[in-house]
C-alpha cells in the first residue's frame, strides 16, 4: 500500500465514501462515477450475482439519462429508446466490437473503433454514444486510430471511466479481471430468459459488431469466437438453428434465415441488413414459385451463368435481380 503525492491509495479512498446504510441482501454498493483524484460518487445498489433480467433492470433504473444538447440531437437523429433496450444493445456491442481500457483497478471505459470503409460506421458510433448516455455515461468521438489496414483508418469513440462497466464484465458476463470477450466465453444464461425485445437488442448489438450477411453463401453469420456455444443457445430461443464453422456460427436453413432477418438481424450495419433483407426476399420468392414450371429464358440464363463458373449463390442473386 503506497501513498502517492499525499493521496490515499484508491481502495482506501473508495471505502471512505461508501454509504453508511447496508446494501440490500446479496448486493453491494458500486460508485457510478469516479471524479477527480478517483473520488467515488453516485453509489448505486448492484447484485453480486445475476440470474435474471429483472435484477439488471433494478440497476439500470438507478441510473439517470444525460440531459445535454448532444443527447437531444441524438434523440432527434435516432429516435427515443428505453433505458432497458439501450443497455441490451450496449451489452451486445461490448461482447463484439468494444475494446476496454482502465486507469484504475475498479473502473473501465469503452473504446470503440470502426473501420472507415463502412458507410454506416459513424452512425453506429454515434448511436452507441447515445445509448451510453441513456444510462448516464458520457461518451464522444476522439481522434482517428490506426488499424491493420493502415494509419488513421478507423473512427474512434471513448466513454468515461465508470465502475459500472467493470461490473458488467464481472457480474453480467462472469469474466475475471484479465479476461476479455474476444478470448473467453461469457456466462450470461440470464439472457436466455430475458424478454424478447431485450434478446433482440442484444443480438443486434452483437451482429452490428461481428455479424455478416452473404447472398453468395445464402447465410447469415457471426464471428463470435469463444462465444459460439452461448450465441447458438440464444438464437435457439427464437427457434433459429445454426451451425458452427471454425470461429463463427452460420444460419443456413431458409426458415431460420427468414426468422432472423425479420428482427432485423442488424440495426446500424445497414448494408448487411440490406443483404439480409434481399436474401430473405429471394427465399420467399423461391418458396412461392412452382418448381415444375421454370421459363425457358430463366433456364437459358442459368446455363450461361454456369459457364462463367459463378457460385450457386451468385447465380441465384443475378437471376433474382433480372427476373
Amino acid at each position: 500500500m503506497r501513498w502517492v503525492d499525499g493521496r490515499r491509495p484508491d481502495y482506501i479512498e473508495l471505502t471512505r465514501h461508501i454509504p453508511k446504510q447496508p446494501p440490500e441482501p446479496n448486493h453491494q454498493w458500486l460508485p457510478f462515477t469516479m471524479e477527480a483524484n478517483f473520488h467515488p460518487t453516485n453509489f448505486i445498489n448492484v447484485p453480486t450475482t445475476v440470474e435474471t433480467w429483472t435484477q439488471i433492470q433494478h440497476v439500470i433504473h438507478q441510473t439517470q439519462p444525460l440531459d445535454t444538447p448532444q443527447m437531444h440531437q441524438w434523440q432527434h437523429q435516432f429516435g427515443p429508446i428505453t433505458q432497458d433496450e439501450a443497455f441490451a444493445y450496449l451489452l451486445g456491442i461490448i461482447v463484439s466490437d468494444c475494446g476496454k481500457s482502465s486507469i484504475t483497478y475498479s473502473s473501465h471505459r469503452i473504446d470503440l473503433r470502426l473501420s472507415k470503409k463502412y458507410s454506416w460506421s459513424k452512425q453506429m458510433g454515434e448511436a452507441t454514444c447515445y445509448y451510453l448516455g441513456q444510462i448516464g455515461i458520457h461518451a464522444k468521438q476522439v481522434g482517428d486510430r490506426d488499424s491493420s489496414a493502415g494509419p488513421k483508418t478507423c473512427y474512434s469513440w471513448n466513454s468515461e471511466n465508470t465502475p459500472l462497466l467493470q461490473w458488467i464484465d464481472k457480474t453480467c458476463f462472469g469474466l475475471e479481471t484479465e479476461q476479455r470477450t474476444t478470448y473467453h466465453l461469457i456466462k450470461a444464461d440470464w439472457l436466455l430468459t430475458a424478454p424478447t425485445n431485450i434478446r433482440i437488442k442484444f443480438l443486434q448489438g452483437f451482429n452490428d459488431g461481428d455479424g455478416s450477411a452473404s447472398i453468395k453463401d445464402q447465410t447469415l453469420s457471426n464471428t463470435c469466437g469463444p462465444n459460439i456455444p452461448f450465441l447458438r443457445k440464444l438464437l435457439q430461443t427464437f427457434d433459429i438453428g445454426s451451425t458452427k464453422d471454425e470461429h463463427r456460427i452460420k444460419i443456413k436453413r431458409q426458415i431460420c434465415v427468414l426468422r432472423a432477418a425479420k428482427f432485423p438481424f442488424f440495426l446500424y450495419a445497414t448494408d448487411r441488413q440490406m443483404n439480409a433483407d434481399k436474401l430473405a426476399e429471394m427465399i420467399r420468392v423461391r418458396r412461392e414459385e412452382n418448381p415444375r414450371f421454370i421459363p425457358q429464358e430463366v433456364i437459358a440464363e442459368v446455363h450461361q451463368l454456369n459457364r462463367q463458373r459463378l457460385s450457386k449463390g451468385k447465380i441465384a442473386e443475378l437471376i433474382f435481380d433480372k427476373f
